[in-house]
């Protein structure tokens, strides 16, 4: 009587635990409503085993006599036996399997259960899964096939989470094992003691172990629209993409978002973000998973066999793409919609979070739906940030060097350093693309260093000195100067390699100079008291401020191209340059005018004691042995008259 009244209510007590457990996770993620039906299934066979044991019949129902014990027991077995399908059915859940098995596999399926069932239905005639004998619940030689059928479905779950192991996940697995160890000792010891009651209790726990290491939901949920967040996001589908399970998803974003919540207000805002999340549920599908993965953007997945998303895309657009009106405030939205079909478009979760963070570089008034091949674009900077990263590992950026011809001595005595980068896979990828891709990555100051390293061994080797070149312009970007520590690590290449520090002058653009960050600032001064010289690149391109010409004390000032070539044929732009240079040079600054590629140009130029020229009039950028071989002989035959030796000088194009 003891053992009965202990076991049960301890069970009882832990199926209670597992309720309290599952509180507040959403029965729309189908393993979680498995889940529930499974402890439902197991608290039910609990209490009928309970009213079935022969000291509880005799106790609470003696008036009913065997028939209680019959009824109970039926119940018992129809329920337990459904208990390893259910089981099952939670990993193929928990793996992302549901929509890779077929009507044929599912009805296979069930095939171990429903044999059990036919056994179960004739066991009033036959007595072969139990027997009732003096008021006592006897074991027939038919429970052998109830545990047969547990085991197969134990062999069946067991390859899943082998096959599938990286899908389900470690937490996940940790659970499963626990489960499954639980209930084996169960079985065990009830099938070596049958007197003890103790197989119930041992699920129980096993149900406690995979609820304590599953997700809590509430870690899950978006605190502002109430949608999955980013979180379920990357768990949801890195598991439908490991089992090569085929979905689409629609990741649907404002591009104005930032400006939006500038204008209006954070609150505002989020109302506005719960307005789109209440309209999105109301037109996706049943079945659809809906996300809001921050700053606006939200993500609709759907399984192939629920057919596409395109037209809940298009609904999106037309609803967004148009002002909206809340409290009274006219707010524009600029949606950003992509479908994705999965693996077609993107084959791993990494790719498919590219697509979701890809700077769209051609906004377009009234947003866009992008699909199918034109999604190439944002699968571009998901491979370009791969070929980057393969190219620092590889040691594969090389440094090319630009020419910049000194006007006062009449020879070439300094270079641009400039990285490029040939991809084995992508080929040849324009500084432009990688250095944007680099930046939104974080990869830049590793760039920046790898090219920092470059020319400090070029200058170690005595062969740029034989050239006449007399120091290195060497930049360094906004994001560059946001890494701790940046004159420290720049110190010690130079250490390696000997290098003095008068053979480096760093460019920073101006809105680099006049970032608010302090690290910014604390690094750009920590530089400056190491002994670096400063130029200030592309001037005239941001919104120039003065004060820094002379705070930063800049020894050279680089005047942007654009500005270069706009005088050509604008005399506006024209008298624009001629102050600038004035202003420069009344600060005692030299200058280096960029895109120089016309002799009407260097005749300007030298006309307005300008020192330093820079372009294709001179040479495009060049590898350091041709760099070094261009310098020599054009130092060597230069021409006092258009600062070039012949028009056979002109270097080759790259």
């Amino acid at each position: 009587m003891t053992n009965t009244y202990f076991f049960y209510i301890c069970a009882i007590a832990n199926y209670i635990l597992c309720f309290v457990l599952m509180k507040g996770k959403s029965f729309n993620r189908r393993k979680n409503l498995v889940m529930l039906l499974m402890v439902i299934n197991c608290l039910l066979c609990t209490l009928v085993s309970f009213t079935g044991n022969k000291q509880v019949a005799k106790l609470f129902f003696s008036s009913m006599g065997d028939g209680m014990i019959w009824v109970s027991n039926y119940f018992y077995h129809g329920l337990h036996c459904s208990l390893p399908w259910l089981v099952f059915l939670y990993v193929v859940h928990l793996a992302g399997l549901r929509s890779h098995i077929t009507k044929r596999w599912q009805t296979l399926c069930l095939l171990p259960m429903l044999f059990f069932y036919a056994l179960l239905i004739f066991n009033p005639v036959t007595g072969f899964v139990f027997r009732v004998e003096d008021h006592a619940y006897v074991r027939g030689t038919g429970i052998l096939f109830e545990y047969g059928v547990a085991v197969i479905y134990l062999f069946m779950i067991l390859g899943i989470i082998i096959r599938y192991r990286k899908a389900i996940g470690n937490k996940y697995l940790v659970g499963l094992v626990f489960f499954i160890a639980a209930n084996a000792v169960g079985v065990l010891l009830q099938f070596a003691f049958q007197g003890l009651t103790v197989e119930l209790f041992t699920e129980s726990l096993g149900f406690l172990g995979i609820l304590a290491t599953s997700e809590n939901e509430s870690d899950l949920k978006d605190s502002v629209t109430g949608l999955y967040n980013r979180n379920a996001f990357e768990e949801d589908c890195g598991r439908l993409i490991n089992a090569s399970v085929e979905f689409s998803a629609i990741v649907f974003r404002f591009a104005n978002y930032n400006h939006v919540m500038t204008t209006i207000g954070i609150n505002n805002t989020n109302d506005i973000l719960k307005e789109v999340a209440t309209w999105i549920m109301t037109y996706a599908g049943r079945r659809d998973y809906l996300y809001h993965i921050g700053n606006g953007e939200f993500v609709v997945t759907r399984m192939k066999k629920d057919g596409t998303l395109n037209y809940l895309a298009n609904r999106i657009h037309e609803k967004y793409n148009t002002y909206v009106q809340h409290n009274g405030i006219s707010v524009s939205l600029v949606p950003e919609i992509f479908v994705i079909r999965i693996p077609r478009d993107a084959d791993t979760l990494d790719a498919m979070i590219a697509i979701c963070e890809t700077d769209y570089v051609s906004r377009q008034e009234g947003g866009f739906v992008l699909s199918g091949d034109n999604l190439k674009v944002t699968k571009r900077g998901y491979e370009v940030e791969a070929a980057i990263r393969r190219g620092l590992k590889n040691k594969a950026f090389k440094v090319f060097y630009q020419p910049i011809y000194d006007a006062k001595n009449k020879k070439i005595n300094s270079a641009e350093a400039l990285a490029r980068y040939t991809d084995p896979l992508l080929g040849f990828i324009a500084p432009e693309e990688f250095v944007s891709v680099a930046e939104k990555a974080g990869l830049i100051p590793d760039i920046g260093l790898s090219v920092f390293e470059t020319v400090c061994r070029d200058l170690s080797d005595g062969s740029l000195d034989r050239a006449g070149i007399e120091f290195i312009e060497l930049n360094v970007s906004p994001v560059q100067c946001l890494k701790k520590d940046l004159d420290a690590d720049f110190l010690a290449v130079m250490k390696k390699y000997g290098t003095d520090i008068d053979r480096i002058n760093l460019e920073i653009t101006e809105s680099a100079s006049d970032m608010g960050s302090a690290l910014s600032k604390e690094n750009i001064r920590n530089l400056k008291k190491a002994g670096f010289k400063f130029s200030l690149d592309d001037y005239g391109t941001g919104i120039s401020n003065i004060s820094s010409l002379y705070e930063l004390d800049f020894s050279i000032i680089k005047i942007d191209r654009t500005i270069l070539w706009n005088a050509r044929f604008d005399e506006k732009s024209k008298l624009i340059l001629d102050s600038i240079i004035n202003m420069i040079h009344g600060l005692s600054l030299d200058i280096v005018a960029e895109g120089v590629e016309s002799e009407e140009q260097v005749r300007y130029l030298k006309d307005k004691n300008v020192k330093y020229h820079q372009g294709f009039y001179y040479a495009r950028p060049l590898e350091k042995e041709k760099f070094v071989r261009f310098c020599m002989e054009y130092n060597t035959k230069r021409d006092d008259h258009d600062g070039r030796s012949d028009k056979d000088m002109k270097a080759p194009d790259r």
